[in-house]
Formats: structure tokens, C-alpha cells, sequence
């Protein structure tokens, strides 16, 4: 099994080979029909921002495992106060339905064999939830039920999708999506969030964050995401249907080859007579058969006996003999 690369390897990896060594993610087939009109006069690209903030959900729903590196930078900013700021590297993993979230300190702890596994509360669970989601608000987007209510932990106002733009940056073609808290406006919003999007992989790469705390200092997050893996949930194979019963199979009214739908021991299917009164073998079958039948020419059933074959067989040398004008009738 290939090793994984730490957030610290893969951060030592970007500043030494730079972006490029690290593999990317796939480009997948967007409806952009869905989200995407053009301007009649001017031809100019709009992007509906609600849409687009749906599609992207979807996106993230899809994500059967999913890993990325992520250059971390916070700063809180308080009045008559220096600025705080923080800078680190994270990764984000999507395994086997689970995030979790790598940091310069988890390495350490586990390099140290402090990270025993235990059951955690529900209560723990949560809080390790948010708070991975307080470092990545893109993990929002698979994690959480509702991601414009839950992408932001601390905001209690809903997110609303308020621009969406195709920008550029770093000569890379982007989408610019635009979440406000409240109802839209950015003056009375609590929070807001600006996700730049991949068009072709349709994932997240860098996001920028402003939320007043309660205190009333205001913090600040860049996110500069570097996907480096990427898989969505197997789409279900088809499977052949066994063969259904004949009473489901479509009726054909054409006429049908084989033998006719008659009685086998009826008058029809039985091969004349010569003169001997033997019946001739069939060509069909290279076994020779007989049909005996009585005078009134109506075949015998199998395992019947009748009088004929009660009466002890004549000798071939002297074959009864018939006067002319009679007949012989059956008793």
C-alpha cells in the first residue's frame, strides 16, 4: 500500500517542486445548462449564484474519498489590540465516510503515540465536527446536512448565495460564489464567505472568510486549497434481468413453425397404408416404428389389448384366406 503524505511532507513537497508534483484532481462533466445563461445583447456569461451553490453541494454529496493540503491563514483583529495572526498547513481526508483533518500538532501527537484510539461521546464527536469544519468550511459541503446553515460554526444566520462570477486568478479560469449571512446584504451580514471554484473539477481551491465574533473583534481566514485526490460514489452497474416467464414475453401473432396444433393420435398424422397393410417406417426417425391400429382404422393406445390380439397368431405359411364378397366383422 502506498504511504500517505502528511500535511508537513506534502507542504515540504509544494515548497520544493511547487504545485505540479502533487497529483490533482479529474475533471468531471458539469451540467452548466443548469446555472449558466448568456446575456441576448451583450453575450455575456451569467452564472446563477443559488444554483451553482446547489450544484456544488451535489458535487461534495458525491465524493466517495477525497484528500487535500491546505495553507491556513487566520487573523483576528481586535480594537487597541495587535493583530493576531496564524499560519499552518492542514489536511483534509474523506475515508470511509469520515473527515478527518490533519494539523502540524495531530502529526506530533501521533509521531508520539498520543493519539490512542477511544470512544468519544457524541458530544466529542460533534465538537471535533465543527471544529474540523471551523478550519475547512469546504468539508461543509459533504458533512453537513444543511452546508448553508452549518458552514459557518458560530453563525447562526443562514448563508444565502448572492454572486456567483467567472474570474481569473493566477491565469486559471474560476468561479466566484458569494455566501452572505442573513438576508444578502453584506453591510448587515454577520459573516461572509467567498468560495473560488475549479469549473472543471468543480471543487473548492480557496476561500476567504470575514465573521465578527461576539466580543466584537473581527476574524479573518484564507484557505489556498491544493486537491490532490478525489473519487465519487460508484454509480450502480446494470444488471441483466433474468429471463422473465412466458406470461410477461410479448405475444407474437405471426405464425409459429413446429409441428400442428393438433392431436398426434388423430386421423391426420398417421402415415397411410400400403397394400400390405403395413405402415411404412419413418423417414425421420432411423429406428423403424408401427402403429397397429383395428379395422376402423383408429390407432390403439398404448398398453390396450383387443380381440385381435387375444386371437393366437396365423402361421406364415398358411395365411387365412377370404372368399370373395365376404367380409370379416369383429365380434
Amino acid at each position: 500500500m502506498k504511504p500517505r503524505k502528511t500535511p508537513i511532507a506534502v507542504c515540504l513537497t509544494l515548497v520544493l517542486c511547487g504545485a505540479d508534483a502533487l497529483a490533482v484532481a479529474d475533471p468531471i462533466e458539469t451540467d452548466w445548462q443548469r446555472c449558466r445563461t448568456f446575456d441576448p445583447d451583450t453575450g455575456e456569461q451569467q452564472i446563477d449564484a443559488i444554483e451553482f451553490f446547489q450544484m456544488l453541494i451535489e458535487r461534495y454529496h458525491q465524493l466517495k474519498a477525497y484528500e487535500d493540503v491546505a495553507k491556513v491563514v487566520q487573523v483576528t483583529t481586535k480594537s487597541g489590540q495587535i493583530p493576531k495572526r496564524v499560519e499552518t498547513m492542514i489536511g483534509c481526508e474523506i475515508e470511509d465516510g469520515e473527515l478527518r483533518i490533519q494539523t502540524p500538532a495531530s502529526q506530533v501527537r501521533k509521531s508520539l503515540g498520543l493519539d490512542a484510539s477511544f470512544r468519544r461521546s457524541s458530544a466529542v464527536e460533534s465538537t471535533a465536527e465543527d471544529f474540523g469544519i471551523w478550519l475547512a468550511p469546504h468539508m461543509a459541503l459533504k458533512f453537513a446536512e444543511q452546508p448553508e446553515q452549518e458552514i459557518r460554526p458560530g453563525v447562526k444566520e443562514t448563508f444565502t448565495a448572492t454572486e456567483a462570477m467567472a474570474v481569473t486568478i493566477d491565469e486559471k479560469p474560476m468561479v466566484h460564489l458569494e455566501l452572505t449571512s442573513g438576508n444578502g446584504d453584506q453591510e448587515d451580514a454577520s459573516a461572509t464567505l467567498d468560495l473560488y471554484v475549479d469549473p472543471e473539477s468543480m471543487l473548492v481551491e480557496r476561500i476567504e472568510g470575514q465573521q465578527r465574533l461576539p466580543d466584537g473583534a473581527q476574524y479573518e481566514t484564507t484557505l489556498q486549497i491544493q486537491p490532490i485526490h478525489s473519487q465519487i460514489v460508484d454509480e450502480p452497474e446494470e444488471i441483466d434481468e433474468p429471463p422473465v416467464g412466458t406470461e410477461d414475453l410479448p405475444q407474437d401473432d405471426s405464425p409459429q413453425e413446429g409441428p400442428p396444433d393438433t392431436d398426434p393420435l388423430s386421423e391426420e398424422t398417421i402415415p397411410p397404408k400400403d397394400d400390405s397393410g403395413v405402415l411404412p417406417d419413418d423417414p425421420i426417425d432411423p429406428m423403424p416404428r408401427s402403429v397397429d391400429s383395428d379395422l376402423s382404422g383408429d390407432p390403439k393406445k398404448p398398453g390396450s389389448v383387443t380381440e385381435d390380439d387375444a386371437k393366437p397368431a396365423a402361421k406364415p405359411d398358411s395365411p387365412p384366406i377370404t372368399p370373395p364378397g365376404e367380409t370379416i366383422g369383429l365380434n
